[in-house]
């Protein structure tokens, strides 16, 4: 992961500005983003920021960029990825999208964001039991890190794989 360590990131809470919502849609917009997207196609600004608006109004649905903080780095930080949890209605279930920007991939990030990701929604979600992911069968690399990160794979389909964490201590009774 270069130079930098997992304990130098953090994540916050994307602000509904325009600089986010740009940020986003350029990540997305890339060739690598879009091919393990389950939605490959593009789309225009305007129609994203439709998008972004919808997504941040909903109270089912949180997003946080993972920033990168080092000495001598912008004090805001340097933004290096995005993890998005929609919940279910009654908020104990939360599937995750995720997404590294292109410059930063291959690096750890991924780990370090989905890590980084579940220590925040539970701490601020302590009402989650079950964390879920849905990755592209093609997408490896993902269903990898899923699996490192104790997810169980639950369901296989030709094009999709998704995996579950049940998440230790919510379920009474339940060993993990």
């Amino acid at each position: 992961m270069n130079q930098h360590r997992e304990d130098k990131l953090r994540l916050r809470i994307a602000e509904n500005t325009p600089e986010d919502a740009k940020l986003l849609y350029d990540w997305r917009m890339d060739p690598a983003a879009r091919q393990n997207s389950f939605h490959h196609g593009e789309f225009s600004f305007d129609e994203h920021l439709e998008w972004y608006h919808r997504m941040m109004d909903d109270e089912n649905r949180i997003l946080y960029i993972m920033m990168l903080e080092d000495e001598g780095d912008d004090p805001t930080g340097i933004p290096v990825g995005q993890i998005r949890f929609d919940f279910s209605k009654d908020k104990t279930e939360a599937e995750i999208s995720y997404s590294i920007a292109p410059e930063y991939r291959g690096r750890g990030f991924g780990r370090a964001i989905l890590a980084l990701g579940e220590e925040k929604i539970l701490e601020q979600y302590p009402s989650v039991h079950t964390l879920k992911g849905e990755v592209l069968s093609s997408n490896k690399p993902s269903a990898a890190l899923f699996m490192k990160l104790g997810y169980e794979q639950i369901y296989v389909e030709k094009e999709f794989v998704v995996f579950r964490k049940l998440i230790p201590g919510t379920f009474p009774g339940v060993k993990y």
